[in-house]
């Protein structure tokens, strides 16, 4: 692999709803230089003390570490903790985290272990040529079944979140109401026809999680990006970032 490249994570969290799961966005600050105000999944770069937290050098499960504390980072939400975690832990553990704790030392100190049962390894992206930010991302699924949760962006990284389905959400996008970052539209593309998490996990059970190849394709001088076939996504081409109007 390309010293260029950071590994990553980003975590695709489902909930129960009619007529379709619901799934968790959170939106970038538009101070961001990398996809400032585009609604994203929670997620980012891993750091040496997720492989101590995972226990482990599997880059999987390392990266599925790395989602879990990004996410409790970025809203509030701990996923991937054997039994129940009451809000209110969760909320301090965030705090110690934002507050610069390992998190690593915080399950250590809470007495939790990690489960990485409760992470469905769902894809793996690298940027093409001419992606200048070189990220080697693991995209994983997690269940909170039907609960009502209490989230919260950081107001630093991230500054709002939502549930929506898929559908409703590449809806807003083709009205320009929201702006996506390529892999965030394909995996909605993707996850647009699954009634519930059991199907997405069963879609994400039937390919191997490797790295998505993507071509590209210029339509009226306009760069647009192509998942190959074989990885389970729709294969019609789509804009790189879809922009707000």
């Amino acid at each position: 692999m390309s010293a260029e490249l950071r590994p990553a994570a980003t975590l695709i969290v489902l909930r129960n709803a009619e007529p379709a799961p619901e799934i968790l966005l959170v939106r970038r600050s538009a101070a961001m230089a990398f996809g400032g105000g585009a609604y994203v999944f929670p997620g980012g770069s891993v750091d040496e003390d997720d492989a101590i937290a995972a226990n482990s050098d599997d880059p999987w499960r390392v990266a599925s570490v790395c989602a879990a504390r990004e996410t409790l980072e970025e809203i509030g939400l701990l996923i991937g903790i054997e039994g129940p975690v009451a809000a209110k832990d969760a909320e301090r553990a965030r705090a110690r985290l934002q507050d610069g704790e390992r998190f690593s030392q915080i399950l250590h100190s809470e007495g939790w272990r990690f489960d990485p049962q409760a992470f469905v390894p769902y894809a793996r992206w690298c940027p093409p040529d001419g992606i200048k930010r070189k990220f080697d991302t693991r995209f994983f699924l997690a269940d909170v079944g039907s609960g009502n949760l209490t989230l919260r962006a950081d107001g630093s990284e991230t500054t709002d979140h939502l549930w929506t389905s898929a559908n409703a959400m590449l809806s807003r996008a083709d009205r320009g109401e929201v702006s996506l970052l390529f892999p965030t539209l394909m995996n909605l593309r993707r996850l647009a026809n699954m009634a519930n998490f059991d199907e997405a996990k069963a879609d994400a059970k039937a390919f191997e999680p490797r790295i998505v190849g993507i071509s590209w394709v210029m339509n009226d001088g306009v760069r647009y990006g192509r998942v190959e076939e074989g990885y389970g996504y729709p294969t019609e081409p789509a804009p790189l970032k879809t922009r707000r109007q």
